[in-house]
């Protein structure tokens, strides 16, 4: 990523006692306030760019506050490469924005010791975020290799292997590169069929019972968030360490956009397991017939699916807004109000033939 770097705004706001909006960092340093917002955003920007916004403050050693990240090298000598400790990360990463304006890209890494080939992710947590849900953003990162403990390695989530808090403003964090089609991307393809979609939903299932066990719900489940590995087409959830961070903080600074994989009560701090199961159906849903999901279906919609009568049920209870009306009560068996029942309920699935 030669010529581009990251400035550390946190710490320039720390070193300087106050902070600067976008308008007067525009005017004190010449710039766009385009350029001032990325600077304030901790986005990537050009060096000569970064050089002049950070001297236009007058803070002491502008030069610390440029890719003042810990291991990180943007010199011209870099050969087009980031290094994070050990991780080389190669010129193309993409930019990522969480639900709540968080910024954060993707890379494809290497481990320059033992050629290990890992997925980073890189946060910027500045000014984004208030001092109280800064502090809440850096707890919930820090239990992410805690999770992934009580996960085990889990055949439906990447295998960790490093994460670090940088600086003053970045959380930095490596898991095992398995795959990167995403399954919007799979759906889309010419080798989906409609006959994957049973094993993908039992698997999709079983491990988000296996992560509620574990103390998290997801919340954010999404087709951008699910990888599928073309070996064996099984699916990867990813980027699960965001599930409590950016839905549990106290400040609200931009509007809630609805997602149709999102329940109604996701952005709420009041969140359980059910919001869990709305998104797993939404995604069925859209597995099988191969279009955006709707916030609402009618019961004509359920009739056409081409699935037996135990997952339509299922679909039409999970879909609810309510989400007490999200279960299901058979007469003859026990209710199913969580992933563990419902695998128990759907288990002839993959057996039974579609209608």
């Amino acid at each position: 990523m030669s010529g581009y770097v990251f400035v550390d705004w946190r710490g320039v706001e720390n070193a300087l006692g106050h902070g600067i909006s976008a308008a007067e960092l525009a005017e004190l340093a010449g710039v766009n306030p385009r350029t001032a917002s990325r600077a304030i955003k901790g986005l990537r920007m050009q060096r000569a760019s970064a050089v002049d916004v950070v001297r236009a403050t007058k803070v002491a050693s502008p030069e610390l506050y440029i890719s003042s990240i810990e291991g990180v090298q943007t010199s011209e000598h870099s050969s087009g490469f980031e290094n994070y400790g050990s991780w080389e990360v190669e010129d193309e990463a993409r930019e990522y924005r969480l639900i709540r304006d968080i910024p954060f890209w993707i890379g494809k890494a290497t481990h320059s010791l033992d050629g290990r080939v890992g997925r980073l992710k890189r946060f910027t947590l500045g000014k984004q975020l208030n001092d109280e849900d800064f502090e809440i953003a850096k707890l919930e990162l820090s239990r992410h290799p805690t999770i992934c403990g009580r996960l085990e390695r889990h055949p439906n989530f990447p295998l960790y292997y490093d994460s670090k808090f940088s600086g003053q403003s970045y959380f930095w964090l490596v898991e095992k590169w398995e795959a990167d089609q995403t399954l919007k991307q799979f759906v889309e393809s010419e080798s989906f069929c409609v006959s994957c979609v049973p094993k993908l939903a039992i698997q999709l299932a079983t491990a988000l019972n296996d992560l509620h066990k574990a103390g998290i719900v997801r919340r954010e489940l999404n087709p951008s968030t699910i990888l599928i590995r073309e070996n064996d087409r099984s699916p990867l959830l990813v980027d699960f360490e965001t599930a409590t961070f950016a839905f549990n903080t106290s400040s609200r600074k931009i509007e809630w956009k609805r997602d149709p994989f999102l329940a109604r009560e996701v952005d709420s701090p009041d969140v359980d397991l059910r919001a869990d199961l709305y998104g797993w159906a939404q995604i069925v849903i859209y597995c099988l017939t191969q279009k955006w999901p709707k916030p609402n279906y009618d019961r004509i919609f359920f009739a056409t699916l081409p699935v037996p009568k135990e997952v339509v049920t299922v679909l039409e209870a999970f879909t609810q807004d309510n989400r007490d009306w999200r279960k299901v009560e058979p007469k003859s068996e026990p209710p199913v109000v969580d992933f563990e029942s419902l695998l128990g309920f759907i288990k002839c699935w993959e057996k039974e033939p579609s209608k």
